[in-house]
């Protein structure tokens, strides 16, 4: 069942990620993507399967058996999403170097920029497509 899905794996713990999460769940063209945070037996598994560090710092996105991270999740993720936000691909032809150097960036201060909480508790309505 995994590999038929399209999964977005998560820091639940960061108010950023958990604010793109209900962006993403709110702008998605047809409800394809389900969610899991990179703490869950999901998400570790599919990270362990990729050899991806149990510390990894980003999103992931795993779809149709590759898994992709960090600014290629990102673009990736938003060709899911209803017109304007899937013009967000259109930094694809940025190169790779610059697209995670910025991402990085981000990433390293997201705690003290957008702060940290639990985890997201999604609607009742969307929680079908949350795994763990």
């Amino acid at each position: 069942m995994i590999d038929e899905i399209s999964i977005v794996i998560y820091d639940g713990q960061c108010n950023l990620c958990d604010r793109s999460v209900n962006f993403i769940v709110d702008h998605e063209k047809d409800d394809r993507l389900y969610f899991t945070h990179l703490n869950s037996t999901t998400g570790q598994k599919i990270m362990n399967n990729f050899n991806i560090k149990a510390d990894f710092d980003g999103i992931l996105l795993y779809d149709k058996g590759r898994l992709y991270g960090k600014s290629e999740a990102a673009l990736r993720i938003s060709t899911f999403l209803k017109a304007p936000y899937s013009w967000i691909s259109f930094f694809f032809w940025i190169p790779l170097f610059i697209r995670d150097g910025s991402y990085n960036f981000i990433a390293k201060h997201r705690y003290r920029w957008f702060g940290k909480d639990e985890c997201l508790i999604p609607a009742e309505s969307i929680r079908r497509r949350f795994i763990e």
